[in-house]
């Protein structure tokens, strides 16, 4: 009778060998068959445990540590004063602009009183973009909200062949610049000159 019982019971070698090969590529379900089946010490099964389960969690994890550590330090109040700072950039390059062309605007720029234009390459085209950097400025300012997608490049690299500020101009009757932010939790921001 014990003979039989040695046949149909799985040698020690098999077990090993099914539970690494378990652990490589069903990984949950050779943790759990590491801790039933082998007879390797708790040091071990630790060490194999934190070796092969530290990894699967710092890569689930690190795209939660990148957006914490993009977003570090950036409340709605640091952004405003962000846009703040960007819209007066973009104000006063415009009227640099406007002084050394005989108060003509950039091109790009809305062609009459009351339009509004968004600062993009959609809206204002490359041209406005040209006529401002990098005379003026050294790029367009961006929204801190908003991703870069100013492409800079050996072939465009002063980044207008597409940009995407997420601020917007407009021209009043009297010749009169504003530039406009969407602010957070606050009235927009703009300026006028």
């Amino acid at each position: 009778m014990a003979s039989k019982q040695s046949n149909t019971e799985i040698s020690e070698d098999t077990k090993t060998i099914i539970t690494v090969l378990l652990l490589l590529f069903v990984f949950p379900v050779g943790l759990f068959l590491m801790y039933r089946w082998t007879n390797w010490s708790s040091r071990v099964k630790t060490l194999i445990s934190l070796s092969l389960t530290l990894p699967i969690l710092l890569v689930i994890s690190l795209p939660l540590i990148q957006y914490l550590l993009g977003n570090a330090g950036k409340t709605p109040q640091t952004n405003n004063l962000q846009r703040q700072e960007d819209v007066g950039k973009i104000l006063t390059a415009v009227r640099q602009y406007m002084d050394d062309n005989q108060g003509k605007l950039p091109p790009g720029s809305p062609e009459r009183a009351g339009y509004v234009k968004q600062i993009e390459t959609l809206y204002t085209g490359e041209a406005f973009c040209d006529a401002l950097v990098p005379k003026y400025l050294p790029k367009l300012p961006k929204d801190p909200t908003v991703g870069d997608s100013t492409l800079v490049d050996n072939v465009d690299p002063k980044g207008c062949k597409s940009y995407h500020t997420g601020y917007s101009i407009m021209i009043s009757d009297d010749n009169k610049v504003t530039i406009r932010a969407t602010a957070e939790k606050a009235p927009p921001i703009t300026v006028t000159k």
